[in-house]
């Protein structure tokens, strides 16, 4: 649509997408919090069968968050 901005997370869940958004500070490990979110989410991904699973990581510059992320 000419005009609309959509968010991030609008974008992906209007194509019925899991979108799933863990903030922690850069230069930082994550909090116990962040890190059972994600391993929640890995876990939910983990029940998906017969389906392809894509996962995006992203960060500022995609070498610390979302290294650890993938790492984990």
């Amino acid at each position: 649509l000419q005009g609309a901005a959509e968010t991030e997370g609008q974008l992906v869940q209007d194509h019925r997408l899991l979108y799933q958004r863990i903030l922690w500070p850069d230069h930082l490990p994550p909090r116990v919090p962040e890190v059972e979110k994600l391993l929640r989410l890995f876990d939910q991904l983990d029940r998906i069968k017969g389906k392809p699973v894509h996962v995006h990581f992203h960060c500022h510059a995609g070498k610390g968050r979302t290294t650890t992320a993938m790492i984990m």
